[in-house]
């Protein structure tokens, strides 16, 4: 009478965990580092649109002033929405919204590879 083998888990993989676990935090950080210089850049780019609104008003009218001031409140709204996350809840809503919409994740990654493509290609042509 033979017996099946015992399934045991592999103990080799444990450090393979911990190595990945590290990793992830690290990347995590660096994540969050980038995070908070974009949310610091907009803070200048939120100013500039505001100013500009301002000179909008002056040059084009109230009514052209109060289009580019919207822009600049919606900049400024995504800036406080950036801010007020972490990156993990970032990610979270973006698996959400690719599990419910997953069409416009695919044109977002389209459009992505487009635009990097894009960039990569004029990034070599300095000779001009």
């Amino acid at each position: 009478m033979t017996t099946e083998p015992e399934i045991t888990t592999i103990d080799t993989m444990k450090p393979a965990s911990g190595f990945l676990g590290a990793a992830e935090s690290r990347i995590m950080d660096f994540a969050e580092d980038a995070m908070y210089g974009l949310v610091k850049s907009m803070d200048s780019l939120v100013l500039a649109a505001h100013r500009f609104a301002a000179e909008i008003d002056t040059m084009a009218g109230p009514q052209v002033g109060d289009f580019a001031r919207s822009a600049a409140d919606v900049v400024s709204s995504l800036q406080r929405g950036l801010a007020a996350k972490q990156v993990s809840e970032l990610l979270e809503d973006g698996q959400d919204l690719i599990r419910r919409q997953p069409v416009l994740a695919i044109g977002i990654a389209v459009a992505s590879g487009f635009l990097i493509a894009r960039l990569a290609r004029s990034g070599g042509n300095d000779d001009a």
